[in-house]
């Protein structure tokens, strides 16, 4: 059985349809990305799959569960996290209190020591940061601050949302790193980024968004050495 599944999903804003009849499942242990251009969904579907958003019509299945209608703050007690575009750390709080904010569940507060050992490990950039306001940082330090934060739920799929979005090229490879090596302890991750090729690179499997619907799915390395998609979205 899947982690995740989602079937025929619909959502949108007002009478305006966006996620239009997505269908796809994440397995346990696995990576799997969404990529697509602008405006084809992606944030949108993140959203109703978090709680933010409702569903119009279909089904979101986690763990076994039919969670389609779980209001959003119960989602990360069950295990679904996720870290938003822009990160939304609190910034006048430090390092160390934004880390412990992610331990605020159940979940997270049973193993909240366990955890924030496991971050600073992770992350040994927070370790020197601890006391320092999370706003006075780098956005690449932000960013694996946030990436802590998420990891402190225990998460058992993990949601990231452009997380490479305004950063350095240096620091984009820093963070998809990071992905890569929270992936390498079992955690399960579902993957919306920009840069498709590392994204497409690191994915057991993925889907292409167009215009709210999955267009192609299939393993990433197979999906990357399709010349439609490297025509479309890698200029090749």
């Amino acid at each position: 059985m899947p982690l995740l599944e989602v079937t025929d999903l619909h959502s949108g804003y007002g009478d305006l349809p966006v996620v239009q009849g997505v269908t796809f499942t994440v397995d346990e242990g696995e990576i799997v990305t969404i990529v697509g251009p602008n405006g084809a969904g992606k944030t949108t579907l993140l959203g109703t799959l978090t709680g933010l958003l409702k569903a119009w019509e279909g089904t979101v299945s986690f763990g076994g569960e039919d969670i389609t209608k779980m209001a959003a703050h119960e989602r990360p007690e069950a295990g679904l996290v996720m870290v938003p575009e822009g990160r939304k750390l609190f910034p006048f709080m430090t390092v160390h209190e934004n880390l412990l904010l992610g331990a605020f569940s159940k979940r997270g507060r049973r193993q909240a020591d366990q955890s924030l050992a496991e971050v600073y490990d992770l992350f040994p950039i927070l370790t020197e940061r601890r006391n320092q306001l999370a706003g006075s940082m780098s956005g690449g330090e932000q960013q694996m601050c946030a990436l802590g934060r998420a990891v402190m739920t225990r998460p058992r799929l993990l949601i990231l949302d452009e997380p490479s979005l305004g950063l350095a090229p240096i620091l984009v490879e820093r963070i998809l790193d990071f992905v890569r090596k929270l992936a390498e302890t079992g955690m399960t991750i579902l993957l919306v980024e920009q840069n498709v090729h590392d994204a497409l690179e690191m994915a057991n499997r993925a889907y292409v968004l167009e215009q709210g619907k999955v267009v192609m799915s299939g393993p990433g390395k197979e999906l990357l050495a399709r010349p439609d998609l490297q025509e479309a979205y890698l200029g090749v």
